[in-house]
């Protein structure tokens, strides 16, 4: 029988996929924002998500999707944008979100888990303070026994420089983190850093702007190679948490930029190098 997963802060579902890969089954899943629900329940219409505040659901409606079966893990990605180096100059003020990573706890203590899983920024363990020792505590009184660390996830594979922290706990066992399968200097069998090319170089040829303009193949490209084609809007009622709607930022951004100010911010990323890290405010990157 399939080990069960339930993902809190769930997005557009990516985090899903890895368990799903692993061989859990993933019975239900919490998202709040709308355009994100809308992706992940597309993504996975055979998990039950729920669209509501993480702080409403109980645990008892998590459980009910398993049935009698006991939860194997729960996982979840907690907000970052309080404890990440891109919002170091608003560093005095306190983001309400951050305090939404004691909800892994509180879900723990009622869901009963064997096991659970935390991704966040590196910061969380330098900026996350009184909070992220609290969420400790609780999964350590709970019985966890936690295992942590900082990872590169170029050295498993992902064709991208991005380090995330994470935190593993086993209810009276320990978990260890996994052992990377790639490296930039390669030795034995670890494999090399993977490139954008090797990711996706076997992807059709993006449309020329020519093409795109006259309505041929690679319509979907507009947004990123013709801004005029694009009805400017006034960005109103778009709060923080809404502007992870790529669609929409692109939008309402990029039609009021002039291609030179387009060119500087929807940057290229090169074929045989890696990804960086993508902001939700910082600029939207692709393939050519």
């Amino acid at each position: 029988m399939a080990l069960t997963a339930i993902d809190v802060f769930a997005g557009a579902g990516g985090l899903t996929v890895g368990p799903k890969r692993a061989g859990f089954r993933v019975v239900a899943a919490v998202e709040r924002e709308s355009h994100s629900f809308a992706t992940y329940a597309a993504n996975h219409p055979e998990v039950k998500c729920l669209r509501q505040d993480i702080a409403t659901v109980s645990g008892a409606a998590l459980q009910q999707f398993a049935g009698s079966k006991r939860i194997d893990l729960l996982a979840g990605c907690p907000p970052c944008q309080g404890f990440t180096s891109l919002t170091a100059k608003y560093k005095h003020k306190e983001d309400p979100r951050n305090a939404l990573i004691l909800e892994m706890a509180r879900l723990a203590e009622a869901i009963g888990p064997r096991a659970i899983m935390m991704e966040n920024v590196p910061g969380l363990t330098q900026k996350g303070g009184p909070l992220d020792d609290q969420l400790r505590s609780s999964l350590q009184v709970l019985g966890y026994r936690l295992t942590e660390g900082v990872l590169q996830v170029a050295d498993y594979g992902v064709p991208q420089l991005r380090r995330r922290f994470v935190l593993l706990g086993g209810r009276g066992f320990e978990i260890a983190l996994p052992d990377a399968t790639h490296s930039d200097a390669p030795t034995g069998a670890m494999a090399p850093w993977r490139t954008v090319r090797d990711a996706i170089g076997n992807m059709p040829a993006p449309a020329s702007l020519a093409a795109a303009k006259t309505g041929g193949p690679g319509r979907a490209f507009r947004l990123a190679c013709d801004p005029q084609s694009v009805a400017p809007e006034r960005r109103t009622d778009q709060s923080r948490e809404s502007r992870g709607d790529m669609a929409a930022h692109s939008r309402t951004s990029s039609a009021r930029l002039s291609p030179q100010r387009l060119c500087r911010i929807h940057q290229r990323i090169r074929k045989n190098g890696m990804g960086p890290s993508i902001a939700d405010n910082h600029r939207w990157l692709h393939h050519v």
